[in-house]
C-alpha cells in the first residue's frame, strides 16, 4: 500500500498545539496542576457520576443489537473483501467498539484516505465533514482525549516497570529510573516502527501473547492453582447472580465503590475508546459488523478475565491465608510496588517480576505504535485512496508522545495520571450517540 507523507497543516498544528496545552503547565507547575485536575476529578465525578453508568449500560445493549440486526452482516471494504488482520467485563469492551464500527463503516464505504474521528460523522462520500468547521472541532476534541487519556495510561504504566527492575536490581525507584523505563519503551517502538507493521508490531505483539499466557500458566503452576478456580469460579457466580446490579451501582442510589472505581473505569474505557477504535476500525477490513463486535467483546474481555481472575485471586488467597497484608501494602507503597511484592511471594519471584516487566515494556511500546499510527494518519490529507501513513511520520509523533508521560512523571502520582484519564471522557458522552446516528443513517442506504 502507497505510504502517504503528506499532511494537513491545521490538523498537525492543533495536535501540537494540544500536547502543549496539557504538558506544560504540567511541567512548569507540577503541584498546582495536581491540585486542580484532582479538584476537577471530583467535581466532573460529582455531575456526570451515574450518566457513566447508565451509558455504559446502552452501549453494551447497542452493539449487541448490530451484532445480531441485519447490520451485522454488513462487510467493511464490501462483499468480496478477504480480512487484512487477525483479532483477538463486556460492558467496557462496548465502549470501545462504538467508535470502532461507527468509523469502520464510513472508512471503508467511502474510502476515505485518513483515519480521523470526524469521520464518524460521514453519511455520504460527497459531504466531506472532515474540513468542516463542526469536523475539526470534532478531531480537536478527539486530539485532547488521545493524547490525555494515552499520555495518563503510559504515565501509569512505566512506573511499573520502573519498580520491577527496582526491585530486581535493588536499586532506588525514582525520576530517573522511569524516564529510562519510558526510553527503553520509545526505543523498542522505534525498532518496530523500522520494521514495518507486519515484522515489526505484528511480531512483536505475538511474543507478548506467548510470554503473557506462560506468565499466566507459570502462576498457575507454582501458585495455589486449586484456591485460584476456587475464588475465580465463586466471581462468576457472583457476576452472574448480580450483573444488573453491578451494571446499576450508583444509578439510583449513592454508592461509594461506584464513585471511587465503577465510574473511573467506564471513563477509562469512554477515554481510550476513539484510540483503541480508530486502530482497531483500520485492522478490520473485509470482516463483518458481527465479527468486529463478537470479537471485541468476547476475545478482549477473555483477555481481562484471565489476568484479573488469576493474579487478582492469587493476590486475594495472600490476603485471605495471611502470607500477606496486600490491603495494608497497598495503602502503604502504592500499586506498582505491590505488584512486585505479589510476585515475589511466588518461588522464582525473580523470574516473575521479569517476565512481568517485558509484558508490560512490550505492551508500552505497541501502544505507542499504535497511537502514532493513528496521530500519523490522523494528520493526513483527507483523500478519496487508501494509504499508510510514512513511517518517519510516525516515528516523529511516539517521541512528541512521550512528553506528557514524562511531564506526568514529574507529579509522581498514580491516582493524578488516573484522574487525567477520566477527564478527557465527558465529551464524548456527548460525540457517541451522535456516532451511532450517522451510522445507522448510512448502514440504511444498503
Amino acid at each position: 500500500m502507497r505510504q502517504n507523507s503528506s499532511t494537513d497543516k491545521i490538523t498537525t498544528l492543533s495536535v501540537l498545539g494540544a500536547i502543549a496545552l496539557i504538558a506544560t503547565p504540567i511541567a512548569l507547575y507540577p503541584t498546582q496542576s495536581a491540585d486542580f485536575i484532582r479538584s476537577t476529578y471530583l467535581l466532573t465525578v460529582d455531575i456526570f457520576g451515574s450518566t457513566y453508568m447508565i451509558f455504559g449500560a446502552c452501549m453494551l445493549l447497542f452493539v449487541l443489537f448490530i451484532a445480531f440486526s441485519k447490520f451485522g452482516n454488513h462487510r467493511l471494504g464490501g462483499e468480496s473483501i478477504n480480512p487484512d488482520y487477525s483479532m483477538f467485563s463486556f460492558t467496557g469492551w462496548a465502549l470501545y467498539t462504538i467508535p470502532a464500527i461507527a468509523v469502520a463503516v464510513p472508512f471503508y464505504r467511502h474510502n476515505i484516505g485518513s483515519l480521523r474521528l470526524s469521520s464518524a460523522l460521514r453519511t455520504s462520500k460527497e459531504n466531506i465533514v472532515e474540513k468542516t468547521t463542526f469536523g475539526r472541532i470534532v478531531d480537536f476534541i478527539f486530539v485532547l482525549v488521545l493524547i490525555g487519556a494515552s499520555g495518563g495510561s503510559i504515565g501509569l504504566y512505566v512506573p511499573i516497570i520502573g519498580a520491577g527492575f527496582s526491585e530486581l536490581l535493588n536499586i532506588d525507584h525514582d525520576l530517573n529510573l522511569d524516564l529510562s523505563m519510558l526510553a527503553i519503551c520509545t526505543g523498542l517502538f522505534a525498532f518496530s516502527v523500522y520494521r514495518g507493521i507486519y515484522s515489526g508490531i505484528r511480531v512483536i505483539s505475538n511474543i507478548n501473547i506467548i510470554i503473557s499466557l506462560l506468565f499466566l500458566l507459570g502462576v498457575l503452576a507454582l501458585g495455589p492453582a486449586a484456591e485460584i478456580f476456587t475464588l475465580t469460579y465463586q466471581a462468576m457466580t457472583e457476576l452472574g447472580k448480580n450483573f444488573v446490579a453491578m451494571n446499576t451501582l450508583g444509578i439510583v442510589e449513592e454508592s461509594e465503590f461506584a464513585e471511587a472505581w465503577t465510574i473511573f473505569y467506564w471513563a477509562w474505557w469512554i477515554a481510550l475508546g476513539p484510540q483503541v477504535g480508530l486502530f482497531v476500525a483500520r485492522v478490520s477490513k473485509g470482516r463483518t459488523l458481527k465479527e468486529v463486535v463478537l470479537g471485541m467483546l468476547v476475545f478482549g474481555s477473555l483477555g481481562c478475565f484471565l489476568f484479573f481472575s488469576i493474579l487478582g485471586n492469587y493476590a486475594i488467597n495472600l490476603e485471605l491465608t495471611g502470607q500477606m497484608n496486600v490491603t495494608q501494602t497497598l495503602s502503604d507503597i502504592g500499586h506498582q510496588a505491590t505488584s512486585t511484592k505479589i510476585l515475589m511471594t511466588l518461588p522464582y519471584g525473580e523470574m516473575f517480576v521479569l517476565a512481568y516487566s517485558l509484558i508490560v515494556i512490550i505492551f508500552v511500546a505497541t501502544s505507542y505504535d499504535s497511537v502514532s499510527y493513528i496521530l500519523a494518519s490522523h494528520v493526513q490529507e483527507v483523500t478519496n485512496e487508501e494509504t499508510e501513513p510514512a513511517r518517519k511520520n510516525r516515528l516523529m509523533w511516539a517521541f512528541v508522545l512521550s512528553i506528557l508521560p514524562a511531564a506526568l512523571f514529574l507529579i509522581n502520582s498514580n491516582r493524578i495520571a488516573m484522574d487525567v484519564i477520566l477527564l478527557m471522557s465527558p465529551p464524548l458522552l456527548v460525540l457517541f450517540p451522535i456516532f451511532i446516528f450517522c451510522m445507522l443513517k448510512t448502514l440504511k442506504q444498503d
